[in-house]
Order: structure tokens, then C-alpha cells, then sequence
């Protein structure tokens, strides 16, 4: 069972699977990922023409192949008001990453909102703002208040550019 995910055996991707070009939103770098979306009652099968990899999945896969996903990489997520299944997979064509995934853009299924997962728990539900020496709530208002303070002194102190 996969380590703090309640997971017990990971589905495979129908070749039928809604692809998806997503990019990573952690950073500015911009790498680009697949999302592979399903319904939750339909699953893909082991031999090439039943999955997204085109493979067959009843043998062993090399060490660099393509086709495979982690846990981090799956979740359940609900896509035009019904649950689906999620695989979010670095995409080996891009440019800017080639297939890699860096630990937090190869976690963007696992961190999307989630009923199915309680990935929700995880969420902040207000803003936080560092007072006193830790992490405390705020409301909007104050945030964004001292987002814009913050934004016109590094204008004022360095240009607008």
C-alpha cells in the first residue's frame, strides 16, 4: 500500500483518457506536464491497445520507460460535477523539462482538491501572514492590504521596472 495514501493498487490509464497540457504552478520555470482524466468506473487494461502508454503491461517495464506513474501522481478529483481519475505526468517532450518532474510539480494530482483523498484537510481555508514569530490567520481584507503595502514600498524603493 502506497505510504500514507490508502492506495492499495494504482489503475492503469485507458488509451481512452482525456489528455490534458497542464503546466507546473509552483514556479516560473513553466514545465510542462499531461494530465490524464477518466471516469472512475472505467479502467485500462495490460495489453497495448487498452492503455495511454501503448505497452504491454503484463511484463516487467524497463528502468527508463515511460510507462508508469507514482502514487504522488494520482488522485480523484471531480471534473464537470462527477469524480474522475487524475494522473498528472511530466511531459518527455517539452522543452523546458523533458519528462522530469521536480518533487513539488510531480505532486500536483496528490495536491489538488480531493474529497475522495481528504486533500482538502490540507488546505488553508484563510490567509496567513507572519506576526510575532509564526504563521497566523488573517482575514483578506488585512492580507491583501499588506500585499499592496509591501508592492508600493519595493516600487517606491526600487522603480517601477
Amino acid at each position: 500500500m502506497a505510504y500514507k495514501r490508502q492506495i492499495g493498487r494504482l489503475p492503469i490509464i485507458p488509451a481512452d483518457a482525456k489528455v490534458h497540457n497542464v503546466v507546473c504552478h509552483y514556479c516560473i520555470v513553466g514545465c510542462g506536464y499531461h494530465a490524464y482524466t477518466w471516469d472512475t468506473n472505467h479502467q485500462g487494461g495490460t495489453a497495448p491497445d487498452q492503455n495511454v502508454f501503448g505497452v504491454d503491461l503484463s511484463h516487467q517495464q524497463e528502468a527508463e520507460t515511460p510507462a508508469w506513474y507514482s502514487p504522488s501522481m494520482y488522485n480523484i478529483v471531480k471534473q464537470d460535477g462527477k469524480d474522475v481519475h487524475i494522473v498528472i505526468k511530466p511531459d518527455r517532450d517539452c522543452v523546458v523539462n523533458s519528462g522530469l518532474g521536480s518533487i513539488r510539480g510531480a505532486r500536483m494530482a496528490e495536491m489538488s482538491f480531493s474529497r475522495q483523498r481528504n486533500t482538502q484537510l490540507q488546505r488553508l481555508t484563510d490567509p496567513m501572514v507572519w506576526r510575532y514569530g509564526q504563521m497566523q490567520p488573517t482575514s483578506w481584507d488585512d492580507a491583501l492590504d499588506l500585499v499592496a503595502r509591501v508592492t508600493a514600498a519595493v516600487i517606491k524603493e526600487q522603480g517601477d521596472d
